[in-house]
């Protein structure tokens, strides 16, 4: 998109190819004065700023347009710990003391109490679909 603004140095030279022609069909010095019969001096033209605001807000939009971005990676020092827990009914089978999901949150409490202060922990239920919760 930026490779757009290679038209700008052509609309400048043809802007000023086009300048000098249109000089020249204009009479510089005297413009008629139906009122007085005569010829009167014209007064000085203002600057030409048109063209120089027209070519600025073309930069602009070109360069709007395309969107410049740049990817910055920034050092992390903050770990990420997902827990998967399954609450399905087959973890209410009592072979472990009171029954599988009652372990399961004890332990995952006790991980979560003793994880480090840097990591973020993220738990994710699921059963017949799942849910997550993340950690404050």
């Amino acid at each position: 998109m930026l490779l757009r603004l290679l038209a700008v140095p052509v609309l400048v030279s043809a802007y000023r190819g086009a300048a000098p022609a249109a000089q020249a069909r204009r009479d510089p010095l005297r413009e008629p004065d139906p009122d007085a019969g005569g010829a009167r001096p014209r007064p000085a033209a203002p600057p030409a700023r048109s063209p120089l605001l027209f070519l600025l807000a073309l930069i602009a939009a070109i360069v709007a347009i395309a969107r410049p971005s740049a990817v910055i990676t920034l050092p992390s020092q903050v770990q990420t710990i997902v827990l998967a827990m399954d609450v399905s009914l087959s973890m209410g089978a009592k072979d472990v003391d009171p029954n599988r999901l009652t372990a399961a949150q004890v332990a995952a409490k006790s991980f979560i109490e003793q994880h480090p202060p840097n990591a973020r922990i993220a738990i994710v239920a699921f059963g017949a679909t799942a849910v997550a919760r993340a950690d404050a």
